[in-house]
């Protein structure tokens, strides 16, 4: 039995000293590579091109043509990377109901992705569609920024989504889900006096002389309406109502301009058929006119700035008076101190259930004051429901009566609360 194991196993020796051994290429010349790169150019086929130019590179050469070469390769290969990016994507649109997340993605790769997502509403059904843009307590909350200028409108929202401006980026645009999630810059939209109607967002454009725009909710189709510089815009149906030398009005692809006052109006705001301003003169006051036209009348009288429309009343502060917390109805009668304040009011916004007042000024300058602590009072009983420390100024009404503020000791960081009192901070990232 030794013996044959023993046979065996010379038998295998020999075969394997008779068999073919592995031979390792032999490396090509520059030449030869340079070659091999124009045939696999032809054949268009980028991955051997590029193998073929990092060879080259790798001897050294001093050619600036491969190294283009290379890059040239790695292009092309991308490009059909992308290509099946956005098959991908589409599909998901089509198949999915993550159109918003999609798109979200897709936006902040440009300009890689060439793709451009079908858009899609922010709203399920009619009944969530504003048809007026924006609220007179949002859109009269306002405060001095860098630029020294009067700035509101900085928040509102439609159906499940909070549109809002970041001060600290320039006015920057952007939108959140109502339950803090799908943080989305806005295409790359800059501007104040947000109102949001429909598939449609209406502003004045910081970066452009604040002339009025309007872009698709999720940021397309970003066009300029006129080249009418305004104060602050106001948007009910297919009508823009703003402010210059008079009150004006326009269509919303900038026809038809039409004035409704001689007077300077500032804080103009449109509610149901009426336009509220504030009058820029010396008698002041806070006025209306018709959406139509005709004679102004006059509200209630004083300096107000700041005004909220709620159910046929307007809440309003005399900046003359800075304590005392008036109403007045709509068509100016039944005027009354609702309350008087231990201190002075800074600002103020009111919701279905609540009055919010920022109080406690800290500084002044330049005629602008920002409160140090938000109080919150309980809007039929004015009793005091709670109270937060908040260097802040605009006090903004949204989703669900929720208070959005922004600090600006934190860099402007927007929070919100609920009516409870509790704040979080708006999400960032």
């Amino acid at each position: 039995m030794k013996k044959i194991l023993s046979v065996i196993m010379l038998l295998a020796l020999l075969l394997s000293a008779c068999s073919p051994q592995p031979t390792t290429p032999k490396a090509l010349s520059e030449a030869e590579l340079r070659s091999q790169l124009t045939q696999h150019k032809a054949e268009e086929n980028y991955d051997l091109v590029y193998e073929d130019a990092l060879k080259i590179i790798e001897l050294g050469t001093e050619d600036t043509e491969i190294y283009l070469e290379a890059v040239s390769a790695l292009l092309e290969m991308s490009k059909a990377y992308y290509a099946e990016i956005d098959r991908l994507l589409l599909l998901g649109a089509e198949k999915t109901e993550g159109v918003q997340v999609l798109s979200a993605w897709a936006t902040e790769n440009q300009p890689k992705i060439s793709l451009v997502i079908p858009f899609a509403s922010d709203y399920i059904s009619e009944e969530q569609i504003n048809f007026t843009g924006t609220t007179a307590g949002n859109l009269t909350n306002a405060a001095k920024y860098a630029n020294n200028w009067w700035q509101g409108g900085l928040l509102i929202w439609q159906a499940d989504w909070v549109y809002f401006v970041q001060p600290n980026e320039n006015f920057a645009i952007y939108k959140v889900r109502t339950d803090n999630s799908g943080l989305q810059r806005v295409g790359e939209a800059y501007g104040h006096s947000l109102n949001v109607t429909g598939d449609w967002i209406y502003y004045l454009n910081t970066q452009d002389g604040d002339k009025p725009y309007k872009m698709r909710t999720d940021g397309s189709m970003n066009t300029k309406i006129s080249e009418d510089e305004c104060g602050f815009l106001s948007v009910s149906g297919d009508w823009l109502y703003f402010g210059q030398e008079c009150l004006y009005k326009m269509r919303n692809d900038g026809s038809e301009k039409t004035a409704l006052t001689e007077s300077l109006p500032i804080f103009p705001c449109v509610v149901g058929d009426w336009v509220y301003y504030s009058e820029k003169s010396e008698a002041g006051g806070l006025w209306r006119v018709s959406t139509n036209g005709g004679a102004p009348q006059q509200v209630a009288p004083g300096f107000v700035q700041t005004y909220c429309i709620l159910d046929d009343w307007i809440y309003y502060v005399d900046q003359n008076q800075w304590k005392n917390f008036w109403r007045v109805k709509t068509d100016g009668t039944g005027a009354e101190v609702v309350f008087q304040f231990d201190s002075r009011i800074a600002s103020f916004n009111v919701s279905e259930n609540m009055i919010y007042l920022s109080v406690e000024v800290k500084e002044e300058h330049d005629g602008f004051a920002a409160g140090t602590r938000i109080v919150a009072l309980d809007r039929d009983t004015l009793e005091q429901q709670w109270s937060l420390d908040a260097d802040t100024e605009p006090l903004c009404i949204g989703p669900e009566g929720r208070l959005y503020f922004f600090k600006f000791g934190e860099g402007m960081r927007w929070y919100y609360a609920s009516v409870e009192g509790v704040a979080e901070q708006l999400r960032v990232e």
